[in-house]
């Protein structure tokens, strides 16, 4: 999946001639239920589908830096986290890629994420760079 998705987005990126269409606008609704209070495409209903801000900034927050001005959301598809433990050898955690789970201790802590950077045109005006609106998208919410 992670490598069907790669070629995906690599071929969308280099042959913008070619490519011009939204790949994930599909909206299909298989339980035959509408979501509320959004209808969602199905593309958000994925656990991997999620938004990251871009900052203004370009040298990356450090969990002290002051604050920082977002630019925009980008949406992106989660794809694999690394994280260390005190009790046990380090573990990567692949969704959907039948990777043994584990309980998670109080010491642990993430050190790598991957994920894919959608370019906007993949996706339906409603969910590129912008959400469309706080409180539109079960996806983002603001808070301080």
């Amino acid at each position: 999946m992670t490598d069907a998705l790669e070629l995906c987005i690599t071929n969308y990126e280099s042959n913008p001639g070619i490519y011009t269409g939204v790949v994930f606008g599909a909206n299909t609704n298989p339980t035959g239920v509408v979501e509320v209070p959004v209808d969602q495409f199905d593309i958000q209903m994925s656990p991997r589908f999620a938004y990251v801000p871009q900052f203004f900034q370009s040298d990356p927050p450090n969990g002290s830096s002051s604050n920082l001005n977002i630019r925009s959301f980008r949406a992106i598809s989660f794809g694999t986290s690394t994280r260390t433990a005190t009790t046990v050898v380090a573990s990567t955690l692949r969704p959907g890629h039948g990777t043994p789970r584990r309980s998670v201790g109080s010491n642990d802590k993430a050190t790598a994420m991957t994920a894919f950077v959608f370019p906007d045109g993949m996706l339906p005006a409603q969910l590129r760079g912008n959400p469309s609106s706080v409180g539109q998208n079960n996806y983002v919410q603001l808070s301080k």
